[in-house]
Order: structure tokens, then C-alpha cells, then sequence
């Protein structure tokens, strides 16, 4: 009658468990998804910002200060300068502004529930 009442002779199936499952039960605590979902928002809001601000610029430039530059010699600036369709470009200028003003709210709505 070795046994004592209350204690078990077996090890707890936790302390027994290898490295991986341990691990796994680790990285299902909210707290890390939490954190994970975050810097997620943070990039995607990041990118957002940055593709609406480049977007915006090369509207700028292609609609309305290409026409004022003289020859770069640079044939990408160069086309922007001589394009003939300047009032369709001026026209496409509506829906980009939309278009940055709608990424600027979606950023900031995710920036301000992080």
C-alpha cells in the first residue's frame, strides 16, 4: 500500500507532451494573435498610404506639371509631356481623387481600432 490518496503516479499528460505541441498550445493564446493581427493592419494601412500618395504624385505630375517641364531625356517623363490626351487625364483626375480620399478614411479607420 504504497500508494498515497489524492497523488497520482503518473505524470501529467502536459509535462509529458513534446516540444511541437507545446508550442502549438503556446501560440494559440490571444494575446499573440492579438499581436499578430495588429502589426497585419499596420502594414496593410502602411501600404495603403503609400501606394495612394504614389498614386496621387504621378497624377499630379502626368496632369498638370509634365506640360510646364522642358525635355528630361527621359523617356518615361518625356511621354508624360507630350501626351495629347491631357483633358481625359484631367478628367481621370476626379476618380483618383476619390480614390486617395477613400484609402486616406479606410487608413485611419484602421489605425484608430489598433
Amino acid at each position: 500500500m504504497g500508494k498515497k490518496k489524492g497523488k497520482s503516479t503518473h505524470k501529467n499528460s502536459q509535462e509529458t507532451t513534446p516540444g511541437i505541441l507545446q508550442n502549438k498550445k503556446k501560440h494559440s493564446d490571444p494575446s499573440c494573435l492579438e499581436e499578430i493581427d495588429r502589426t497585419l493592419t499596420r502594414r496593410c494601412g502602411s501600404l495603403l498610404i503609400v501606394c495612394g500618395f504614389l498614386f496621387f504624385t504621378i497624377g499630379i505630375y502626368w496632369t498638370i506639371v509634365a506640360k510646364f517641364m522642358p525635355d528630361t531625356g527621359i523617356g518615361v517623363l518625356d511621354f508624360m509631356k507630350y501626351d495629347k490626351y491631357t483633358f481625359c487625364a484631367i478628367v481621370a483626375l476626379w476618380p483618383l481623387c476619390i480614390v486617395v480620399l477613400g484609402s486616406n478614411w479606410l487608413c485611419l479607420k484602421i489605425f484608430r481600432h489598433i
